[in-house]
């Protein structure tokens, strides 16, 4: 499996996501054939597999978002509803193989959502051409929400691996980690006003709820000036 970039490998996912969609079903193996259909590559879009003929070379949710067998495990995963299944897996150890925070891996939203984001929205002042685009227009406002669900997803392909550091409420991103008013400000914004979304919704998930809502930002003020308790941890 080749690493082509993030638009690319986001243009071939989808190419292979929507003739499983087609197909109508349920599976998640796409063949690709070739050589009066002598020959085929393949890629299991539940667990990240790939090969040719039928034989599992390896697993390209080691490589992230732009590699279009894990990106397109993405897309399945946002469309089908059944939980990945890595016991028959290949030659490559899986490092994200437990979900950490037990939130499935799927989100049987069907097509709706997940063509919305793509044929709708905005980012960057054009449509997503890359899943780290689609993520962001997914979650711009007004959101489709499952928070949790899409990152469990994202966690489960390898592409977005932990990315609540330390402990939840640095909404903003700031590589320094810091939680202060900056990140009330960010909150607030993407809340009430259609501001941006966090580039982590994990630290946006103050109270640990699934969603976020109006009682994270109260944590969030309660911690920053009335020495409220401490906020919890990431995984």
């Amino acid at each position: 499996m080749d690493t082509s970039g993030v638009m690319v490998a986001a243009q071939e996912a989808l190419a292979s996501v929507l003739p499983c969609i087609l197909r109508d079903d349920g599976s998640s193996l796409f063949h690709d054939y070739y050589n009066n259909f002598s020959q085929n590559s393949f890629v299991d879009m539940e667990n990240g597999e790939y090969g040719f003929d039928n034989i599992v070379d390896a697993s390209a949710n080691n490589f992230g978002n732009e590699v279009e067998a894990s990106v397109a495990g993405i897309l399945w995963d946002i469309y089908d509803s059944n939980i990945d299944d890595y016991s028959t897996y290949g030659s490559t150890t899986y490092p994200n193989l437990s979900n950490p925070d037990g939130i499935g891996d799927n989100l049987s939203s069907q097509t709706t959502n997940l063509l919305n984001t793509l044929l709708d929205k905005t980012v960057n002042g054009h449509r997503p051409d890359n899943i780290d685009e689609f993520w962001a227009a997914w979650f711009s406002s007004p959101s489709y929400g499952y928070d949790q669900e899409m990152e469990a997803i994202w966690y489960e392909h390898g592409i977005l691996n932990g990315c609540c550091i330390g402990i939840r409420g640095n909404i903003n991103g700031d590589p320094q980690e810091s939680i202060d008013i900056s990140d009330l400000v960010y909150f607030v914004a993407y809340f009430f006003g259609g501001g941006p979304a966090p580039p982590c919704m994990d630290e946006a998930d103050v109270v640990v709820s699934g969603s976020i809502d109006i009682s994270d930002l109260v944590e969030l003020v309660n911690y920053t000036f009335g020495g409220g308790p401490a906020l919890p941890a990431c995984f």
